[in-house]
């Protein structure tokens, strides 16, 4: 069986991180190494974290440094064959590790496995149906090429190889806030094989603390998503055109987003406006026609929605990390 480390970077989520923490341990696998970093937090995230300490390696920084850099903190601390970290808000389902050890002789050769992930409220109520990992083929293939509509690979829900980590850096960029998961997956999958497991394995919760459903973070969290697509230009112009295009597009669907979820009409219109210019093949699309409807008052139930913080949170695509 494979040994199993798991990092949790840990940041003032003291309301759900013990149910994280508690999804690993409970999982009853018995090569497993659990480390959890706690970025400075300023709630009651550590002393929980405490009550766990024979089961798990804690380490604090002194100040706060930020995911990716609690991440790699954490990954260098790591054994095990199988490596990976969850955030401190999301949970393993029972029986994953078990799960993913009867592929592991499926994973010689690949970058990393993914699995379905469900969602959850900040109740812990699970949502259905499981959304299933996609992709064109099994690679190696270079995901900068690929619309992202055309593929799902959720972070909650994979695990990396460490040799194949080990190969291309076991490390994600500190300088991306929100994308380091796919920056690190175009790395892998490029020279990999992705492994697609057919099972749920992880709850992925979605509240408002989450990074990609703030408001007024939507903007840059699709920027920073482009600018991933734009670190992978190469020699090849015709392969830099498809790349440049798709990253226009990602920066389209938030303007797209933002519009839709924005309170004040003018802001919305802006946004679309803006939307359009970047990608001009919206205009065909039902979804920004009945945006533009709801903003100019046409669509009531559309702008019920928009002035519900509660709405906006259900109907987000899923966080980055």
């Amino acid at each position: 069986m494979p040994r199993i480390s798991i990092v949790t970077p840990s940041y003032n989520q003291g309301r759900f991180i013990e149910e994280t923490i508690r999804s690993i341990l409970l999982q009853g696998y018995p090569d497993l190494e659990y480390i959890v970093i706690d970025d400075c937090s300023q709630d009651q995230s550590l002393a929980i974290v405490e009550k766990y300490r024979p089961w798990l390696m804690i380490r604090v920084h002194p100040q706060n440094r930020g995911m990716s850099a609690t991440i790699n903190a954490g990954w260098q601390l790591c054994t095990g064959d199988i490596i990976t970290w969850l955030a401190s808000d999301d949970v393993y389902l029972p029986g994953t590790f078990e799960r993913l050890s009867m592929h592991w002789p499926e994973l010689h050769g690949c970058g990393f496995a993914t699995g379905a992930f469900i969602n959850s409220d900040e109740s812990s109520r699970l949502g259905f149906p499981p959304a299933l990992p996609r992709l064109p083929s099994a690679g190696p293939l270079d995901l900068s090429l690929i619309p992202p509509e055309q593929w799902r690979l959720h972070i909650a829900a994979t695990f990396f190889v460490r040799e194949a980590l080990d190969r291309v850096g076991r490390s994600v960029r500190e300088d991306l806030r929100c994308h380091m998961d796919r920056e690190l997956m175009f790395r892998l999958a490029k020279r990999n094989k992705v492994f697609l497991i057919p099972e749920t394995v992880v709850a992925f919760r979605r509240h408002g603390e989450n990074t990609s459903f703030s408001l007024d973070k939507l903007i840059p969290f699709g920027e920073e998503f482009a600018r991933v697509y734009l670190m992978f230009v190469n020699d090849n112009p015709a392969e830099n055109r498809i790349r440049r295009r798709i990253a226009r597009q990602r920066i389209a669907t938030e303007y797209l987003r933002y519009a839709k979820y924005t309170p004040s009409r003018f802001a919305s219109a802006r946004a679309l406006l803006k939307c359009l210019r970047l990608d001009p093949h919206r205009l065909a699309r039902r979804d920004y026609l009945k945006t533009w409807l709801a903003t100019l008052g046409l669509f009531p139930s559309l702008k019920r929605c928009r002035h519900a913080t509660s709405a906006f949170v259900s109907c987000s695509p899923a966080k980055s990390t």
